[in-house]
């Protein structure tokens, strides 16, 4: 693996830890049903995943990024996708919340 790709795996890593310590405050009513991408530390919301991979791509259109989705009802999982050019990877997990 080249160094700017190693240095792409951290940053992208630097962004998960920033949602795992963040994520919280994003389960609000007026999220539900909302694409959140994440690069850079910063959050981009969209009502679909597209329009949140188009706003994280015009302002970082060389960085991989995190797209999460959060459920339009109140529930205990969000969907993630790991993106990155033409290839991406989804990812459920369960996360609890409450708002």
């Amino acid at each position: 693996m080249s160094q700017e790709e190693t240095r792409e795996y951290q940053l992208l890593d630097e962004d998960l830890a920033w949602w795992t310590e963040n994520s919280t405050k994003f389960f609000v009513d007026k999220n539900r049903g909302k694409h959140i991408a994440v690069v850079n530390k910063e959050p981009f919301f969209g009502d679909t995943y597209q329009e949140a991979k188009e706003k994280a791509i015009a302002k970082y259109p060389n960085r991989r990024f995190v797209v999460h989705y959060i459920l339009s009802r109140r529930g205990k999982s969000v969907q993630a996708r790991v993106v990155r050019g033409s290839w991406s990877v989804s990812v459920r997990f369960a996360q609890q919340f409450t708002s």
